[in-house]
């Protein structure tokens, strides 16, 4: 990716405390909304609220301080978040196809990390993460309405389409995309990465979703556009919420949240698959480029 001059060149300390007291002051407010809703009698309809704060905090803790941020240091906001060019449709056919590889390979590592327990000395710590962990599921489990068609469009909406959007604007477009201009893009990449997972608290999901944020910031480096790590998100936190309105309707057995968990060839496999997929694209966009 060709990097623009910045109209403010901050260092990286001062980019990162910056990025953060954007995200905490967004956070705040969203923590003031919920104050408000409670004062008014909302609280009460809890799933409501809910789906409100999550909507809230996609914009204020996100979306809002991304875009802040990157009009604060950048002449071309939207340039510098790589938010102004869209992917071609092979791109984004293959991101599709990248998905259905590692499928088998990520319920691999999702199950071996699940199972992971920590030496006896830190069983304070363990207590913690666990109960974090069971918090963080009992308020997705809730939002993750799959009881009609109509709950099932909503939560795609606002966990997948919004989330998909708001997570990507801050970590891809602004961490990642600042980062990089001071680093070897390996670095961005999986520096985001691994602060996107910190940032979840769902420590028995960590290595999973660290590594599909590296993906997603592969994805944004070698397209050099935003959106196609935004679809690749949206689709793949949408396909767990459409997974489960399907099996709670009967419409398929098969919990594909489980699909390879268990199985160590299937799993290989869907590495090796994975891996030859993403050097085969990488090299030809290197070959596009250099054309």
């Amino acid at each position: 990716m060709i990097n623009e001059p910045l109209k403010r060149n901050l260092p990286i300390s001062s980019a990162v405390v910056m990025l953060t007291m954007l995200g905490l002051g967004g956070l705040l407010l969203c923590i003031a909304f919920n104050f408000i809703m409670t004062l008014t009698g909302l609280a009460e309809h809890e799933l409501v609220v809910l789906k409100i704060t999550v909507v809230l905090q996609n914009i204020l803790t996100f979306i809002l301080p991304a875009i802040f941020f990157a009009w604060f240091i950048a002449f071309k906001p939207f340039s510098f978040l790589r938010v102004d060019r869209a992917p071609s449709l092979k791109s984004i056919l293959l991101l599709l196809l990248v998905f259905v590889f590692m499928t088998p390979a990520m319920n691999y590592i999702i199950e071996w990390n699940e199972s992971l327990e920590l030496p006896d000395f830190l069983s304070g710590l363990e207590e913690w993460m666990k109960a974090s962990e069971d918090a963080a599921k009992e308020a997705t489990g809730k939002l993750v309405d799959t009881s009609s068609f109509g709950n099932m469009v909503i939560a795609v909406l606002s966990i997948g389409v919004l989330t998909g959007i708001g997570e990507e604007f801050f970590f891809r477009g602004a961490l990642q995309g600042f980062l990089s201009r001071h680093m070897n893009y390996h670095w961005a990449v999986w520096i985001a990465a691994f602060v996107f997972s910190l940032m979840h608290f769902q420590f028995y999901g960590f290595v999973p979703r660290m590594l599909l944020g590296a993906l997603f910031g592969y994805m944004f480096v070698w397209s050099g556009s935003l959106w196609l790590p935004i679809i690749g998100h949206a689709f793949n936190n949408s396909s767990v919420v459409i997974s489960q309105y399907l099996m709670e309707n009967s419409i398929i057995e098969t919990d594909i949240s489980k699909f390879g968990s268990d199985r160590v060839t299937l799993f290989i496999s869907s590495v090796i698959l994975t891996l030859q997929l993403l050097m085969a694209w990488n090299k030809k966009l290197n070959k596009a480029k250099n054309e």
